[in-house]
């Protein structure tokens, strides 16, 4: 729920379906659906190299709609809605049961159609692609409401491609 702008509250709702050891032992087949201001749809499946293995391949596949406003300080100018759909890779490493890193490239298309306001911004519409290192630790005491413990995830990516960008971009995450 995300009421920071009164005149024009949201709400989503989200849900997990996870299958385990389909495709072998340890393997993990997630599947997340979000329905609301935010409608989106991700699949990954999480396949370590052998049953002993701390190497893990992670193909999966996405595609999501949300809201996206520009505001001259608390005036809402536009509205727009961003849709984006992709696949991606990894390639990861447990560390432990409670950290991992991955090294994977994700390649998406992306539109931007504006439905409120007038056209500030183009509206770019095509491919996206970028390399990221990720790093999760999650050490958390429950996976729906932790009470106590620590998460952690940082992420650096290049981005590749990018509609209206003329050379790569550098991304940080935290």
């Amino acid at each position: 729920m995300d009421g920071s702008d009164y005149n024009n509250a949201r709400f989503s709702m989200g849900g997990r379906v996870t299958f385990l050891d389909v495709g072998g032992f340890r393997s993990e087949w997630r599947t997340d659906v979000t329905v609301g201001s935010i409608y989106g749809l991700t699949s990954e499946y999480y396949h370590p190299l052998s049953e002993c293995a701390k190497w893990f391949i992670a193909p999966r596949a996405f595609v999501n709609s949300h809201p996206f406003d520009l505001y001259k300080r608390t005036t809402r100018l536009a509205e727009y809605r961003l849709f984006q759909s992709g696949v991606g890779l990894d390639l990861g490493y447990a560390i432990n049961r409670n950290s991992e890193v991955r090294l994977g490239y994700e390649v998406a298309y992306i539109r931007a159609r504006l439905r409120i306001g007038h056209p500030l911004l183009f509206q770019p519409a095509g491919r996206t692609g970028g390399t990221s290192l990720q790093y999760t630790y999650d050490g958390l005491d429950a996976p729906v409401v932790p009470r106590s413990r620590r998460f952690f995830h940082g992420d650096l990516k290049i981005v590749d491609t990018l509609p209206g960008a003329k050379q790569t971009l550098p991304v940080a995450e935290i």
